[in-house]
């Protein structure tokens, strides 16, 4: 390194610094040394001897003849090719002295040249970094070292270090990481030097220093953090002297005593209190024996008192001798109030319906409310001696308890779960909290158990309504694609049967074969659609009494002369508005179920009568609107259900009968009465016979039942264009070929945007549409036609129908609407009904 760039490095160290060569001749020194030493700015011919290189503390004799104490650190240097030793001196007394030694061990040189990328660091430079003696140091290196979150900040303060256009100086504190992973904070402070001039100036060497200042920023960092927590504590807290008279005191009791910074600090302790003698009694215990805590009361400074909880800690110095005194002060004016309110909060524990029990560590039973007392079978006032915590819980639950203790013994609170069988005999499943608390022998458990029996109950039923909603969309899913592949195959066969050209004998028989086996499949899947509650209604005023007298004959002959049917009407039942023949269906689907669980025979009653769901049964039910219901209750005494079996009989397809039953007859009634409005439960005990008791929807306004409508007499229309949208190909072919041969024009589309572009500009007179297609609902698309169409006639089909036509599955008004699968003769009456004559 050049001497003027060495002398400008020696100018960046705080301390006093200087260069000697081999012989003690000081060959550089800076301003601060020449300042310690008293040196004259000539340095030619002076001398000044180091003494030993480690870190020591030493006497000086200053070079006008006064002496002074220096704490010595010296290190290696190159000086144009000739070694050096480079001191830093720092004037000190004793403390100085430790603390500048100390210092000194964490500082070291580096001195970089740029054109040759060579690195010179100090020996202390690489015990820092954590470094191989012999390890090749680059800039590169040490900037890998330097800590993630700090590398961008110091990259760009080096950058500007060792930029032309400033002046060179890079000073900056950062972490860096250890090989073996510790961090440490650095103070490095360089300059840099250039040569050239305009454009050609370029840096050519940095010389500088770095200390180690990872305890000075802990330090730092714990003091912040204690005088945080101090200012910021809700407890008052002071520091005093040996004598009592205050030197710091935080704003909480200021505020605590109403007193201002400035009337606190320097009066004694004794100010606090509103018994004097009892401050000093207390000052007196904790300088002799190091601490002392009690009660006592404090006077504001507006003459009032309250009680105050007191800690007087001594507080030693760096030698060990006692310094200071920390008070801490807790306002426990709240304390007296709690314990007003902990009698008052025994009376509400009373007026809790959970059962809250207190006992010693050995089980003993301390405090038990009127809910625990009742559930024990207990008097009000009935001694505890004698009765032990979970002493009535069965084995397995008590082990339980005693697990949750345990665990809230070590870790201060236990959740859990567990059951209780009543005084009564009633069996409840409850929440439990457990608590420990206090320290060693004289430890209480608290248990809290809530009864979650109810909860429990319309957790299940959300599940179980849940997984049935869930099943309802699948097989409704499933039954409209099956629809309208059977409306191909049924429409196909039909037209095969009526086609003008006989069919041979055994032809014939294969196609009606076909026709009735699409016809059952067609019943399977309404009976889908009915468990999915997808099936169009019509609903109606009905006699509930009436319904079960025209269909009790036909129930006789379903279950046989082994079965005895009795019928029990109560009067005036009330009218219920529902589909007659899917009411008459939910009667016979129980009284087939009913005769297949008494095999040998057995009694079926049937009941009707008036019912009112009262809020607290709808709180118990999930799905039940509290009101009035009409009631059908359905009773067999044959083998009954296990509670697994109970919990899926509405299942489709799920069946105990085996390959006798299909699994559609239970669930075929769960989706009458659920799409209906109405509820359906079930009890059943294994041996003990079954009864589903099925609740509907009073209704408020019965009206007449209209006739049924007889079919007229076939009609000649006119050819027509007719527009027909549906997604399945199968389906729109055959209408679209059916329809053809009455010489009408069809327009075929398989979307709603495909349909709405060839409906343009054509005169159509009828719209013939599934109602779910791909993009938009059939109803939205024909909303769209009649914008410019308003009296545009529409004919809506579908394997399932959906809310834009229908509410609660009842068909909106004028609206006509055919069924998948549909019949040829069925699809012509509607078509001609629609069409303008001939």
């Amino acid at each position: 390194m050049k001497s003027t760039d060495f002398a400008s490095f020696l100018e960046l160290v705080p301390d006093g610094a200087a260069a000697v060569d081999g012989h003690n001749r000081v060959r550089l020194m800076n301003r601060r040394a020449r300042e310690l030493l008293g040196a004259p700015e000539q340095l030619e011919g002076l001398e000044l001897k180091l003494g030993d290189p480690s870190p020591h503390v030493r006497t000086v004799r200053r070079f006008d003849g006064g002496v002074l104490g220096l704490s010595v650190r010296t290190s290696r240097a190159t000086l144009e090719g000739e070694e050096m030793l480079l001191a830093v001196l720092t004037p000190v007394d004793d403390e100085r002295a430790r603390q500048a030694v100390r210092l000194a061990e964490n500082m070291s040189v580096f001195d970089h040249d740029h054109l040759t990328d060579v690195l010179y660091v100090s020996p202390e430079h690489r015990v820092i970094f954590g470094l191989h003696p012999e390890a090749v140091v680059t800039l590169a290196h040490i900037m890998a070292q330097v800590h993630p979150d700090d590398r961008e900040r110091v990259g760009e303060a080096v950058q500007r270090a060792h930029d032309p256009a400033g002046n060179g100086i890079f000073d900056i504190e950062y972490r860096i990481v250890r090989p073996d992973g510790e961090v440490r904070w650095l103070s490095t402070r360089s300059v840099t030097t250039f040569e050239g001039t305009g454009p050609a100036r370029h840096p050519v060497r940095t010389a500088g220093a770095e200390i180690d200042v990872t305890r000075r920023r802990s330090e730092e960092t714990a003091m912040r953090t204690w005088a945080q927590a101090v200012a910021s504590s809700a407890n008052g807290l002071a520091v005093a002297d040996l004598e009592g008279r205050l030197t710091y005191v935080n704003s909480a009791l200021l505020e605590m005593w109403g007193l201002t910074e400035a009337g606190a600090i320097g009066q004694h302790l004794g100010v606090l209190c509103a018994r004097p003698e009892a401050c000093h009694q207390g000052l007196t215990t904790a300088i002799a024996r190091g601490q002392w805590s009690g009660d006592f009361e404090g006077r504001r400074g507006d003459g009032s008192t309250f009680p105050t909880l007191a800690s007087l800690s001594v507080v030693a110095d760096a030698r060990g001798k006692p310094a200071n005194l920390l008070a801490v002060f807790v306002d426990i004016t709240q304390r007296v109030k709690v314990e007003t309110e902990l009698r008052r909060l025994a009376n509400v524990l009373d007026a809790t319906p959970d059962v809250v029990s207190v006992a010693r560590l050995d089980r003993q039973l301390l405090y038990i409310n009127q809910a625990a007392r009742r559930l024990r079978g207990l008097g009000p006032n009935e001694s505890l001696a004698g009765h032990k915590l979970g002493e009535t819980l069965p084995p397995d639950e008590l082990a339980n308890i005693e697990a949750g203790i345990s665990y809230a013994a070590e870790h201060g609170l236990w959740r859990g779960e567990s059951k209780l069988t009543t005084a009564t005999g009633e069996l409840l499943e409850l929440s439990v909290i457990i608590q420990v608390h206090g320290e060693g022998e004289s430890r209480t458990v608290s248990v809290i158990a809530r009864d979650t029996t109810p909860q429990r109950r319309l957790e299940s039923q959300l599940r179980q309504s849940q997984k049935m909603e869930a099943i309802g969309q699948l097989a409704g899913g499933v039954a409209h694609d099956f629809n309208n592949l059977l409306t191909v195959i049924n429409a196909n066969a039909e037209l095969l049967l009526s086609t003008k050209s006989a069919l041979a004998a055994p032809q014939r028989e294969d196609v009606e074969t076909i026709l009735e086996a699409g016809r059952s499949a067609a019943e399977l899947t309404r009976q889908l659609l009915i468990f999915s509650r997808k099936q169009l209604l019509k609903p109606v005023s009905l006699d509930l009494n009436e319904l079960v007298s025209g269909v009790e004959r036909m129930l006789r002959r379903v279950i046989g002369e082994d079965v005895d049917l009795a019928t029990h009407l109560a009067k005036g039942v009330w009218p219920m508005k529902v589909d007659r023949a899917q009411m008459e269906q939910v009667l016979l689907n129980l009284a087939v179920n009913a005769r297949d669980a008494m095999p040998e025979g057995g009694k079926l009653t049937i009941e009707t009568g008036n019912v009112v769901l009262d809020e607290e049964y709808a709180r118990q039910n999930a799905e039940v609107i509290a009101g009035d219901y009409v009631l059908l209750a359905v009773t067999d005494d044959g083998v009954g259900m296990t509670p697994e079996v109970r919990q899926r009989i509405f299942e489709p397809f799920f069946s105990t009968k085996g390959s006798h039953g299909t699994g559609l007859g239970l669930s075929t009634v769960y989706g009458i009465v659920k799409q209906s409005g109405g509820h359906v439960s079930v009890y059943s005990e294994p041996g003990q016979g079954t009864t589903f008791r099925i609740y509907l929807p009073r209704n408020e306004r019965p009206e007449a039942a209209p006739s049924a409508p007889t079919p007229g007499p076939r009609r000649s229309v006119a050819p027509s264009t007719i527009l027909v949208v549906e997604d399945a190909a199968g389906v729109r072919e055959l209408i679209a070929r059916f329809l053809e041969k009455g010489g009408h024009r069809i327009l075929s589309a398989a979307t709603p945007e495909e349909a709405l572009t060839l409906a343009a500009h054509q005169d159509l007179a009828l719209v013939i549409t599934d109602v779910v297609l791909p993009g938009m609902s059939g109803r939205q698309l024909v909303d769209a036609l009649k914008q410019t169409r308003p009296d545009l006639k529409v004919l809506f089909m579908s394997g399932y129908t959906e809310n834009s036509i229908v509410h609660r599955g009842v068909l909106d008004p004028d609206l006509h609407f055919i069924a998948k699968p549909f019949t040829i003769d069925a699809f012509s009456r509607l078509v001609e009904e629609l069409l303008p004559q001939r």
